[in-house]
């Protein structure tokens, strides 16, 4: 539990870090060829271009490759409740069908939408875990029975979404 917790906090650092650098270089871009006299001009603007482009990347990489950046760094993936048929008592919190857990682009937006801002991932995490302390303790106290498969819900959006962070399976092909 706090494993998974731990790893997802360093994805999101890690994917803050990927944000920023991309934005940093297309703003550089900008205003060196479009508003070369008045080069923090583009800063205006990022109010409206952060979120959007924040957005654009947690959905984009979700959606597509089941992860982003900072999620890959920690071997974590992003799949569908709805989908999912067999979850693999080996590898713990991992899914054995790999075509069938992917995202919607509904449920990755819905998923994303709170961390456009910090404050709202924030807001998003300590609701979910009000509204789920019970549960996962439930599910703390049954991880013998489950075979080390424990389902921890920690953000409202997530459960809402239908869509869970597991471990990734690596390929040993």
């Amino acid at each position: 539990m706090s494993n998974l917790f731990k790893r997802r906090a360093i994805a999101y650092v890690a994917d803050f870090f990927v944000v920023s650098a991309i934005l940093w270089i297309i703003a550089q871009l900008i205003s060196y060829f479009f508003i070369p006299y008045n080069q923090f001009l583009i800063y205006n603007y990022f109010i409206i271009i952060i979120p959007v482009f924040t957005l654009f990347y947690f959905v984009v990489g979700e959606k597509k490759y089941k992860t982003t950046v900072g999620k890959h760094l920690v071997f974590l993936e992003v799949v569908s409740i709805n989908n999912i048929n067999k979850i693999s008592i080996d590898n713990k919190n991992s899914i054995d069908n790999k075509n069938n857990d992917k995202i919607t682009y509904k449920q990755a937006i819905i998923r994303n939408i709170s961390k456009i801002f910090w404050i709202t991932l924030v807001i998003d995490l300590i609701i979910g875990q009000v509204i789920y302390k019970n549960k996962n303790n439930e599910n703390k106290n049954n991880e013998n029975k489950n075979n080390g498969n424990d389902k921890y819900e920690d953000r409202l959006l997530s459960k809402l979404s239908k869509t869970q962070v597991i471990k990734e399976i690596l390929d040993n092909n």
